[in-house]
């Protein structure tokens, strides 16, 4: 494809709404990035909050982890 004189060159994927999509059709590389956000998110928690009163770390993680795994889940 081209725009007047400059050629379109083919994307792998692409990044829509914060959905990583390729060119397939595919959502393997959008469900692998959040999930790996995710666990990086959670180990976060773990590491960076000194208190390991169930409740607190449950908020947490319902505020920054779930929240993350959550948008977007029916794809």
């Amino acid at each position: 494809y081209m725009i007047g004189h400059h050629v379109l060159t083919p994307a792998d994927s692409f990044k829509n709404l914060g959905v990583i999509i390729d060119n397939q059709l595919n959502f393997n590389q959008h469900i692998n990035d959040i999930t790996h956000r995710a666990s990086t998110r959670a180990r976060l928690i773990i590491k960076c909050f000194t208190s390991k009163d169930k409740d607190l770390l449950t908020k947490a993680y319902c505020t920054y982890v779930r929240s993350l795994l959550e948008y977007c889940s029916p794809i």
